[in-house]
Order: C-alpha cells, then structure tokens, then sequence
C-alpha cells in the first residue's frame, strides 16, 4: 500500500474525478472536486519549516478560489487493481468531499489520513493497510477510549472498522483553531498534566524497558549505560509515544489536543515524550546533526519549567538521561532508526559523567565511566547539580564600567541577576561618578557590588573590576548589552566540558533602542592577521576567560580608548591561549549610534596601532579580510535567520520578546538602526510607525508576476495584458516601497516583459517595451521624489521630538497628534497614552482669573492670546500645564504648538 491510488480504490467510485498533489515525484496528496473537501484535505498537512509554511499557504489560497484544479494533474478514474467501487462500509459519508493524505513512505506500515464530510459532521480517518496497520489501529482506538473515560483531551474514536486488508478508525475533524499554534509551554503543561499521582516505581517495570534494553545491550557503553539507568524511579504517565509539534492541534473552541496515538499507554515512562518532542524540533525542524542536536535539547531543559517537570515525573536533575532512554526507546522499538543519534547520547551520557568525576577531584577516561549510582548522572548544565550537590561547581564574574547611564544599567543588571544555574555571579559594576541618580539607585541592589569613583575611562573601570573580581571566569558586559536567558549557564556548562579552554566567543544578536532585532552576528574563530590588519570581528558582551589569564597579568592597555578590546584579545592570542566558539546567542549589542567602537576616534586609533604592528601592507590588509570572510561564510555567518531576542526594554521591569528575520552584517543593521530610529521618532498621525517589510514587496511583486505569465497564457500571445499588470504593479509599488527595492523590481519586471513581448514583431516589440520602460522610469522617480518629502517629513517630526523645550501638537481639531520627549517627560506621560486625545483650554487673565474652558476646535482660526491652561476634554478637572500657542498652516492643514511653561526640564530622556 504504497501507492495513493490504492487507498483511493476502498473510498471512492471508480469513475470519480480527483487532484493529485505530487511530491518528489509521488502522489501524496488527493484533493476532490469540493472546495470544501479540498480546503480540510489540506489542514492535514502541516508543515513546520518557513519555506514550507509560505508554500503551503499560497497552495490553500488557490484551493480557496478553487485554482487547485488548474495547478493539479487531474486524475480520471481508478485503477481497477483492488476492486474500485466495490467496497462498501458501515458508515455513512459523501465521496465527492473524500481527500486523502499519504503517510511517510519511511514508515514500515503503509497508512493515510482521509477527511470527509460524514453523516452528520466533517471527520478524520485513519487508513491502514495489513495487520501489522490492523493491529496498531486497534491498539491507538483501544487508548482513545480509555483518554476519554479518564477525561483527557484527545480525538474521540467515532468507530473502527476492518474490511478485507483495510482497517479505517473514525474520529471527528478537530480543525478550525485558527492561525494560533500550540506553544513549548502549553505542550509542557499538558505533559505535566498526564503525570499520575501514583507512587514511582522502578524504570525496569515500564513496558518501555525492553526496547531501551533491546537497543542498549549491544555495545559495552550501552550496556554501562543501561546499568546506570536501573536505578530512576519514575511516575508513571500518560504517554503519547509520537509526541511533536505537528500532533498538537487547537479546536475551534481553542482547546488543545494531541493526535497520533497509535504508540500511545496509559501508564508508560514519563520524559520520553518530552525529548521526543524536542529530538523532533531539533532534527526534523531546524535540520540539526547529532552533536548540534544534542546541545539544543540541552539549552531546552535548563529552563526553569522544564526543570520543574523533570524533577516532578522522577527524572530530577538528570536531563541526559532522559534524552538517552527515549533515543534508546525509539531505536529498540523500531519507530525510528537512527543508531548515530542514540551513539552520540551514549557518548554525551559519559561526557558529563567524566567532567563531574573530574571536577570532585578523579580524572578519568571513557572506558573508567561506569557509574555506581544515579546521584550525578546526566546532568546537562550547572543547574544540573542542584542542592544536593551541595557547593557551586563554578563561580563567574561580570564586570559592567558605568558612567550616566543608568536607564541602560537597568537592564544590563536585570539580564544578569535573572541568571539560573547551580553556579554563582558576581556582578561589578564600577561608575566613574554619575552622581545621585546612581548612587539612589546602587543602594537598592542586593545582586550587584556597585562602587563609584573617578577612573581614566571605560577601560580603567574594567581592569579595576577585573582586580576585584573573584570569579573561575571573568567578562565585561557594557550597559547597553544585556545576557539572553541561560546565556551564564550555557558558558559554564563548555567550560567545564572543555578545561582546556581559555577564551569562549558566543554569537551576539545586534538590536536597536526598542530591543528589535538587527542582525545575527555568527562568533567564527578570530586571527591574528584579521584583528591587527582590519578589526575584532567577535563580541565583548560573548566574551568569556579563564581566571589564569588575568592572574597571568593580561589586562586591558588603558591607553586606547575604543580599540582596547581588540588589542587585548590580540595580545591573549599571541600569547597561546587557547580559543574556542560556541554557536549559539549569549548577548544583545545595543546599536545605539553612540558606541565607542562607531566613532571617528576608533578609525584613528587603529591607524596608530596598525603602524606600531607593521600592519600596513595593502595586499596583506586585503588577503587577511578575504580569508577571514571565507571563513565566514564557511561558518554560515552570512545566512539570514530568525533571530529572537528576550530582553529588557527601557524602563520596563520584565523582558519582552521579539523575533525577525535578520542578516549577520554590520553594515546592514546599521542602516537598519537608523531608519529604524527615524521611523520612529518621525512618525506622526498619518504614518506608519515601522517601514513596510520587504518580504511583503517582494512577495508582491512575485505575486504580480505570477499573475503577468498567468494572462498572458490565457491570452494565447497576445503579451499586451502582461507587461500593462507589471507596470501597474510598479506603479503601487512606488507608493509605499523602498526606492532600492522598487530599482531592483523593475529591473525584473523589464525581463519579464521582454520575454512576454518576445513573440510579437520586432516594431512592436520595441515600441511597447519602450512605453513600459518610460512608465517604469517614471514610477521610480515618483517614488523618489515621494520618499525625499516622507524622509523630509519625518526628519521634521524627529527634531520635534528631540527639541529640549516642551511642546505639544494638535490639529485643527484639537486631537494631539505629537508630544516630544520633553513634554512626555515633563507631564510623566507616555506619548500614546495622549495622541488622539482632545485638548481643551482655558485662558488666564493679567489678574489671574480664568476663563471657561473652550475646546480648541472652537477657535477657528484666532485663537486665544496669553497664558493658556491646557486639559484633556474628558479630564477637566486635573489640567495638563500651562502653555502658550502658536498657529502654524491654515484651513484643512492648520496646526496648534503648544509651547509648555511652568517648569524646569533637567533631563528630557530624550
């Protein structure tokens, strides 16, 4: 049962049209003729990958519109190979709304999805082939009806039916939950939710034991490790036995459940699901090998949640041994045949068994690894050796040199005393002086050593953190940098897997003010040739050294003021410090526009110590930046990803996620940053906030292409309507998008339309690409124009904004449309809390009386003259300031700028 088609034989009519979808080369998809049946058919595939995902959705807008049948082979009847159209079932449903879903061909049962319209309500069905299919259905409808009576949220078993070969278990469609997907941490608590009350028992007395057993006892590791496993005692749990993102679905009525439950027990072994839920994620979503697979699993289940659940199934602290019974469990039971996967958690497994013996004092190697008890087995991070363990294994320090920068301290404080792990911080923060502000504010910190004295610069206040400091590893983490969440407890945890180890570069993710992200900067081993002939390309803020190396007397060269890093670093290489990288993002960088390491001095500087180096030979410079970009890109540094970030925004006391599609270069998020910054202190009522997204011009413009070569077919050759929808596009284009961008689409749009028009006589030809090149060519000059006055504008409102006196804007209306930083600051109010807000206004007298208050909308176009008290109109009682107004434009554009009076602004935090 291989084939589409022979599941098709036992469903439908023998003369019944149908689509096929076609995937690497096979069928895997039949839609119907119903666009009903067709639009459910294609709910039960569920991609997990972005290109998937944008595939998917443009395949479920033309089944919406029914274009399917056109994209689609059409297939006329069914082979007669199994009896079409002589099957009948006990169960009512309609044929024409029949789709069928394959499954995996890797699967040792051939199986499939159907979705119907039923007698009375759209269902799901599971389609299998032989008895070893017969057998697994039966055993998943035998565990639904037992979740059911337990009241556990799963897809109720409508029937089961057996005729000939093929067996069909019936279940309602549970689609219809719309675009929300299912969460890490509802899937936790759903895990959580299935663990059992009942008292734990060994690991030996779960059905599961077998197959762990059937897959470990092979190998002389595998056996060590199966006598290392004998000793958990676990809750018994419910178990889904396939449980993956995928398998989660939201009903309409936003309950979740899981689906899939031919693997599923009522009292299996609690933690398998879990780590085959991440094994999935990490394997099949984000295409990890083994090694990179492993430390993902391992980042996952240092978190809090994770811990908490692991600790209440029986599992503990011990992560690592979970991931090893599951890898075990899907080997030895043959759901999945992967023995390099499960070799690497065995090697793993004995990795951090060796690096704990290590640490209380006994070196020892692979063969030695044999543990007598469970107490200290698995552990994936420094948490991982929790109170029992008794002392911290590992102490950090982190340096932060502070000077009136209190807002950004905040953050950076918050981002490090919010660090989990069996391992011990000590936070230094050194400030040259920035007065009461810090010092109000050091005195509430109970996770921090907050000293203020004079110092020579940023450097000098290291090196003095860097003597106080007490810690195994030491780094600095400037106050517009902050740690990503487990960022500490990942260092730790390579330190101590690798002693020989001096110096750790980590990935670092550039972000703007708002804490969005900017560009993904992958951590690629530095040179010595790169740094003396051209820059450090890696990360203070993911930079981490051993203790022996400032002991060793390497600090800082005070001397430079913004190159000191790169000297230093430079220095440790030259010296023989061993180096390594770890993939993965420890820290932010803020692009503020105000970095030392973006100034003018940073250029000079590094011209005086390249002349010192003899690092001035040309080719040299350029051979040194080749190789290093190679290397680069050998490292995928280049790559765009999804960068995520979980930070501290200003002023706000929890962190905030935040996620985008980035590139890793510098110059891109630069120019980010500031247009970035520029939309958003320029916007105004009437604009945007953020720049339009260029995925959704070029998803337009793919769109609008489409649709050129699609008329153009339709047309049989008249390639007249083609290039007219492109220019038309372009066109809009210019409206909105970036003038980069629109250059780049019209280039495109000019080939297409050459290539549509290349069937029409030369004098033709001619003659109309050359209106669509005068119509192209004015688009983009309209747009040019149009983003000069918009940046114009907006550069206008920035100033505004900027502009150290108070002022307020409205129109002529009276709704607020701007309220620079100033006056936010000044009336202790967010701007959004006041746009759109109506403003009334009163007039004080010579004599101090008041007159009523009168809307501004009122005026006309006088207004009052004098001091003006300024009120909200739904907040009379409790006026904003007094003011005075000055009238800018007329009629439809007239303004009113309220100049703020009555206090002193000592800081405008703008």
């Amino acid at each position: 049962m291989s084939r589409i088609q022979d599941f098709e034989a036992f469903l439908l009519p023998a003369d019944l049209p149908r689509w096929h979808v076609v995937r690497q080369g096979r069928a895997s998809i039949m839609l119907p003729g119903s666009t009903a049946g067709a639009g459910r058919t294609f709910e039960l595939y569920r991609p997990q990958r972005t290109l998937a995902r944008v595939t998917a959705g443009l395949l479920r807008g033309a089944i919406a519109t029914g274009l399917y049948r056109s994209l689609f082979r059409r297939v006329n009847g069914i082979p007669g190979a199994m009896g079409a159209g002589r099957v009948r079932w006990d169960f009512g449903y309609d044929p024409e709304t029949v789709g069928i879903l394959l499954g995996s061909p890797d699967h040792r049962v051939r199986r499939a999805i159907a979705s119907y319209r039923g007698a009375g309500e759209w269902e799901v069905s599971k389609l299998g082939h032989g008895e070893a299919a017969r057998l697994m259905l039966r055993r998943e409808a035998a565990v639904l009806r037992e979740l059911a009576a337990g009241g556990f949220p799963a897809p109720l078993c409508l029937g089961l039916h057996e005729q000939g070969e093929m067996t069909i278990l019936r279940m309602p469609s549970v689609a219809g939950g719309g675009d929300s997907e299912v969460g890490f941490s509802e899937a936790l608590g759903m895990l959580d939710h299935w663990v059992g009350d009942e008292t734990p028992r060994s690991i030996v007395d779960f059905a599961e034991w077998e197959s762990i057993r059937a897959a470990l006892e092979s190998t002389s590791d595998g056996r060590a490790a199966l006598e290392s496993l004998k000793g958990f005692l676990l809750r018994p749990s419910v178990s889904h036995g396939d449980f993956a993102p995928w398998n989660l679905l939201r009903s309409s009525c936003g309950k979740v459940m899981a689906i899939d439950w031919e693997w599923g027990r009522m009292d299996g072994m609690p933690g398998l699901d879990l780590v085959h839920y991440l094994t999935q994620e990490a394997r099949l979503i984000h295409r990890l090998e083994s090694r990179m697979a492993l430390r993902a699993i391992e980042a996952r289940l240092r978190s809090p949640e994770v811990a908490l659940y692991l600790d209440h199934t029986g599992w503990g602290a011990h992560g690592m041994a979970a991931v090893l019974a599951c890898a075990a469990y899907k080997e030895g039971a043959k759901h999945q045949k992967n023995s390099g996967f499960l070799n690497a958690c065995i090697r793993k497994y004995f990795e951090l068994q060796i690096n704990f013996k290590r640490y209380n004092g006994v070196v020892m190697n692979l063969a030695d690894a044999v543990p007598s008890a469970p107490h200290f087995l698995g552990a994936t991070s420094p948490s991982d050796f929790g109170p029992s363990g008794g002392k911290k294994r590992i102490r950090i320090s982190v340096v932060t040199a502070s000077f009136r920068q209190i807002d950004h301290l905040r953050g950076c404080a918050a981002s490090i005393q919010d660090q989990a792990g069996d391992f011990e911080v000590e936070h230094l923060i050194h400030d040259g002086g920035s007065g009461p502000e810090f010092e109000a504010w050091a005195s509430r910190q109970e996770g921090a050593l907050c000293v203020s004295e004079r110092d020579e610069g940023m450097y000098d206040a290291i090196n003095r953190g860097f003597r106080k400091s007490s810690g195994d590893l030491v780094a600095w983490l400037n106050c517009d940098e902050q740690y990503l969440p487990g960022a500490l407890a990942r260092v730790a945890c390579y330190f101590e897997a690798h002693p020989d180890t001096d110096i750790l570069f980590g990935d670092v993710i550039l972000v703007d003010e708002a804490m969005q992200p900017l560009a993904y900067r992958r951590a690629v081993m530095p040179s010595l040739g790169h740094i003396r002939h051209s820059h450090l390309s890696t990360f203070s803020a993911a930079t981490f050294v051993r203790r022996r190396v400032l002991d060793d007397g390497h600090y800082l060269q005070t001397r430079w003021k913004t190159i000191a890093d790169a000297v230093w670093i430079e220095e440790l290489l030259e010296a023989g410090y061993s180096a390594a990288t770890l993939s993965e993002p420890l820290a932010i960088f803020g692009m503020l526009g105000s970095n030392l390491g973006q100034s003018t001095l940073l250029f000079r500087e590094r011209r005086v110590w390249e002349a010192e180096l003899g690092a001035t030979g040309v080719w040299w410079k350029k051979w040194h930046i080749l190789w290093y970009r190679m290397a680069r890109l050998k490292a995928g540094a280049y790559l765009p990803r999804q960068a995520r970030v979980a930070a501290y925004p200003l002023g706000q006391p929890q962190r905030r996620s935040q996620s985008r599609w980035v590139s890793g270069q510098w110059s891109f998020a630069k120019s980010d940053a500031e247009e970035l910054r520029l939309w958003r202190d320029g916007a105004i009522e009437g604009f945007a906030k953020r720049p339009q997204r260029r995925r959704w011009t070029f998803l337009h413009a793919a769109c609008f292409l489409t649709a050129a070569f699609f008329v153009d077919r339709l047309a049989e050759g008249d390639a007249v309507k083609g290039p007219f929808i492109l220019l038309l596009s372009l066109f809009f284009l210019s409206f909105w998008t970036r003038l980069g961008d629109l250059i780049k689409i019209a280039v495109i749009y000019f080939v297409a339309a050459g290539y549509l028009l290349s069937e029409r006589p030369p004098d033709v030809l001619v003659v109309r690409l050359g209106t669509f090149t005068l119509g192209a060519v004015l688009a983009v000059f309209w747009a040019a124009s149009l983003r000069n006055i918009e940046d114009w504008m907006r550069g206008t409102v920035a100033l505004i904004r900027r502009i150290p006196g108070p002022m307020i804007l409205c129109d002529r209306f009276g709704k607020i449309i701007l309220v620079n930083h100033s006056a936010c600051f000044g009336l202790g109010r967010d701007e959004e809390g006041l746009i759109g807000r109506e403003l009334c206004a009163l007039q004080v007298g010579s004599d101090g009386r008041e007159s009523p208050a009168e809307p501004v909308r009122d005026w006309v176009e006088r207004p009052p003259v004098g001091l003006l008290k300024l009120a909200l109109a739904c907040e009379l009682d409790e006026p904003l300031a007094s003011a005075k107004v000055l009238v800018v434009g007329r009629g439809r554009y007239r303004f009113y700028a309220f100049t703020l009076v009555g206090w002193e602004v000592e800081d405008s935090k703008g």
